[in-house]
């Protein structure tokens, strides 16, 4: 690897690195999650009762609100993983907790099954 190379890759870890510190992404995401829900509201709006022979698109409206629900998703779960991740050591930061606690909220950060099993977990606390 060249010098430029390596002074390049240095500044983009390091910009990365400050990116992960901050909540920038995580809003990032948000936003980008609200947009799409916004979008899938005001296109099925617009479209209601429209025949289908007046739609001259490459993709059919399926399609289009299919691809904006899975940004949806997608973007509102990477910013729930972080948030959840991230409270996990905020959480024991602030106050003692044991292993299956721990264990309860990395688990609900990842499955939607086991973040219900979280709120049950620390209902209260």
């Amino acid at each position: 690897m060249s010098l430029g190379n390596r002074e390049h890759h240095g500044r983009l870890s390091q910009a990365l690195e400050q990116l992960e510190k901050t909540w920038y992404l995580e809003a990032f995401f948000l936003v980008c999650s609200a947009v799409c829900a916004i979008l899938i509201v005001t296109f099925l709006a617009v479209y209601d009762n429209t025949n289908i022979n007046n739609w001259h698109f490459y993709l059919p409206i399926s399609a289009v609100v299919s691809t904006l629900g899975t940004v949806f998703k997608s973007t509102l779960l990477m910013a729930v993983s972080s948030a959840l991740a991230q409270g996990k050591w905020t959480w024991f930061l602030k106050r003692p907790g044991t292993l299956s606690t721990f264990r309860a909220i990395d688990a609900g950060s990842r499955d939607t099954g086991e973040s219900f099993r979280l709120l049950w977990h620390v209902r209260g606390q």
